[in-house]
């Protein structure tokens, strides 16, 4: 397949911005604790 230009420069602005955050600290670590506190809160979302 190939990707046109244009969107390979989407994906492009898309990495740089990601690797912008990472370096910044603005991420979140998807470990065990971080997906069941995430499904927690999404059941408690759910139920009201």
């Amino acid at each position: 397949m190939i990707i046109s230009v244009v969107a390979e420069r989407v994906i492009d602005r898309k990495i740089a911005k990601s690797q912008e955050q990472v370096r910044n600290g603005q991420y979140s670590e998807f470990n065990d604790e971080f997906m069941t506190n995430l499904l927690a809160q999404a059941k408690t979302r759910h139920s009201v």
